[in-house]
């Protein structure tokens, strides 16, 4: 029996033919050993169907053979229906067509009681209640509420399945097939895969080349508007957001996809498809004036970080090419007041939290990027420079043979000096009557000598200095193609050699750095290291349980305005945001981060902490453990919900939480904790 994480790495490991255990962990964010384990798994099962084994090498590379016939690994009988998949199969057969949910029939095909199925209809009922639906009954499902609240819904099952259908040679888990059986038969068996195929030879003949983010986004839409025409609901859709934007032609598009699904789009319909491609994408190839702007744009902020940071951007192609792509449609989303809403802080680890901060002050210099606030773009700003640093840091050095026929003393002191001053590797000194019986050039990038070599026949370049390196000798080494050394790029190699060490004492050993090398902290507010830093026992109380999660919110939001962190408003905009944007921050089972935007109705950065004895319950998801963040800026906050993350993920900290019977005792399980992760680095 496979679990879908298994399916997943087979789909994974199919595709590459070649990876290995930590590509495998990183790609579907899982850990290392989870990877080991099931590999071992899977392998029992290849052999147990005659089939060759998933091939292990040296480094833990991994090798998928040819001869496989992926349909081992898919099977009906095999598979088991936990109440995840029984509540998403019910809540998309409503959305859909309600018509189409028989709880006898489902309880059969899924191979469980009908009292069971009715538990998980309760469980669904729950979380449309949260989005103001009801589900009624007579002679057959009803669905009663807000259509705003419904496309909602609907909108978000799409953008969760529609990858479904990319790829027919994926192997899917049965409960996968399932839910693309049910969006076959509401489509009333249209060929969705065609209607793919449409919108992306569209996109093609376009040029756009959209993010899988925005391309699911895109599709989505495109999938609710044929839907609701399917069931006479053309005109349910809201295109208030839409003004702003001067639509595309789509005509051929629009015309293609009535053809495919025997329909006719209504006017409002027509225009919502043609304005859908204003907003999307992080890499699109826009108008010339906007490449201009966008170019013009990443110059001035490559400009401002290489000044601010002390490293050559400029001459990072991939850098400029990327950011490029990346600015041209993010000034489209600026000048329309979008915000993305992706959770990408826990890629940035506590090392790359101060490029991230001097990205963000950096962006307040530069043309329109200063009206940006969104945290997630600005993480996908830094993400660039990130890797640009790098690939600074991880260029190889040039390698130099260094010809100096003087003392042992002059000699040693000029390869010193060169091994300071510059990039590069020394790989051997010799004095010139050595010079002629010397084999490995192929080991040699450029010579440095102390003498002319103009009768020598080498066919490397070759750079003449003086012992005490002029500045006359330190140009021409530059002209030859060697860097000078820049402190930062050192500062941020050192920053990343010292992970053994646990942040307390590497933050310590990297300021005394800093203050050697001239770039001392200063004018800087007291850094956040920590959850606890945010926490105190005052924001932090334990209830018996609570009526619904919105009463949660607002006791959560209670503790920080009693303590002068928030005015009582930033509980109503916490509420209204998860009433928009629904559960994507609770988890399940785990614990919930409630949080609102930096805004006015917060006064200082700070949390707060509720342990429920019973659990709340948020739609389908239930929690004990309910946090609150209030944060004044995009990053103050960040290096404490890392922590927070840490000690979640590799300590256990939420059931230890659990176990508390006093305010007081939940704080020194938390500092315990961290005390715990920081010695073990």
């Amino acid at each position: 029996m496979f679990s879908r994480r298994m399916v997943k790495m087979i789909n994974y490991i199919s595709k590459c033919k070649e990876t290995s255990y930590k590509d495998i962990a990183n790609a579907l964010d899982i850990k290392e050993r989870h990877v080991r384990y099931d590999i071992y798994r899977i392998n029992d099962e290849l052999i147990l169907h005659n089939y060759p084994p998933i091939e292990k090498r040296s480094k833990g590379i991994l090798i998928f053979p040819d001869q496989i016939d992926l349909s081992v690994f898919s099977g009906v009988d095999d598979y088991l229906f936990v109440q995840e998949d029984r509540v998403s199969i019910i809540r998309l057969t409503l959305l859909l067509n309600s018509s189409l949910l028989n709880l006898n029939q489902l309880a059969n095909e899924l191979q469980v009681s009908r009292s069971t199925i009715k538990n998980d209809l309760n469980v669904i009922e729950d979380e449309f209640d949260s989005y103001h639906i009801k589900i009624t009954y007579s002679q057959g499902f009803i669905l009663e509420g807000e259509i705003e609240n419904f496309l909602l819904l609907l909108y978000r099952e799409f953008k969760r399945y529609c990858c479904l259908f990319f790829d027919d040679t994926v192997v899917y888990t049965s409960f996968e097939l399932k839910i693309k059986n049910i969006i076959r038969q509401s489509f009333n068996h249209i060929d969705l895969d065609h209607i793919i195929h449409i919108v992306i030879n569209d996109l093609s003949s376009r040029e756009k080349v959209l993010s899988d983010h925005s391309f699911e986004w895109y599709l989505s839409n495109i999938f609710i508007t044929i839907w609701s025409t399917i069931y006479r609901k053309e005109n349910v859709i809201d295109f208030s957001d839409f003004e702003l934007v001067e639509s595309l032609d789509c005509k051929e598009l629009i015309s293609k996809l009535e053809k495919e699904c025997q329909i006719q789009f209504s006017n409002k319909q027509k225009e919502f498809i043609s304005r859908l491609l204003n907003y999307t994408s992080y890499h699109v190839n826009e108008s010339e004036e906007d490449m201009m702007q966008a170019e013009a744009i990443t110059f001035q902020l490559i400009d401002e970080m290489s000044e601010k940071m002390d490293l050559d951007f400029k001459s990072d192609e991939i850098l400029v090419r990327g950011l490029t792509n990346h600015i041209a449609p993010l000034i489209r989303r600026i000048g329309n007041n979008l915000d993305i809403h992706e959770n990408i802080m826990p890629m940035l680890s506590s090392s790359d939290i101060e490029i991230y901060e001097i990205v963000s002050q950096v962006i307040s210099n530069v043309d329109i990027l200063k009206r940006l606030k969104n945290q997630s773009e600005i993480t996908y700003l830094t993400i660039h420079f990130i890797a640009s640093i790098r690939r600074i840091r991880e260029e190889a050095p040039k390698r130099v043979l260094l010809v100096c026929g003087f003392g042992y003393g002059t000699t040693t002191m000029l390869k010193e000096s060169l091994i300071n001053e510059f990039q590069l590797q020394v790989t051997e000194v010799l004095p010139l009557y050595r010079l002629s019986n010397y084999q490995q050039w192929d080991h040699v990038d450029l010579v440095i000598t102390t003498t002319e070599l103009d009768k020598m026949p080498i066919k490397k370049p070759i750079v003449v200095v003086t012992p005490i390196l002029t500045d006359q000798d330190i140009r021409n080494i530059i002209e030859a193609g060697i860097p000078r050394k820049k402190v930062l790029t050192h500062y941020y190699s050192i920053n990343k050699n010292l992970e053994f060490l646990n942040d307390q004492s590497r933050l310590q050993v990297l300021q005394v750095i800093r203050n050697q090398f001239g770039y001392p902290l200063t004018n800087k507010k007291r850094r956040i290291e920590n959850f606890s830093d945010m926490l105190s026992e005052e924001r932090i109380s334990i209830i018996d349980g609570c009526d619904s999660w919105v009463d949660t919110v607002r006791l959560c939001t209670d503790l920080l305005a009693e303590d002068g962190y928030v005015d009582e408003e930033y509980g109503e905009e916490i509420i209204a945001s998860i009433n928009k944007l629904g559960y994507y921050s609770i988890s399940d089972d785990h614990f919930a981060l409630l949080h609102g935007k930096p805004s006015a109705y917060v006064k200082r950065s700070g949390m707060s902490l509720i342990l429920s004895n019973k659990p709340i319950r948020f739609g389908e998801k239930q929690v004990k453990i309910m946090i609150c963040l209030a944060s004044k800026d995009n990053s103050e906050h960040i290096p404490a919900l890392i922590s927070l993350v840490r000690m979640v993920k590799e300590y256990d900290l939420m059931t230890q939480i659990k176990t508390a019977k006093s305010s007081h005792e939940i704080m020194e399980i938390i500092k315990h904790k961290e005390k715990e992760s920081l010695k073990n680095g």
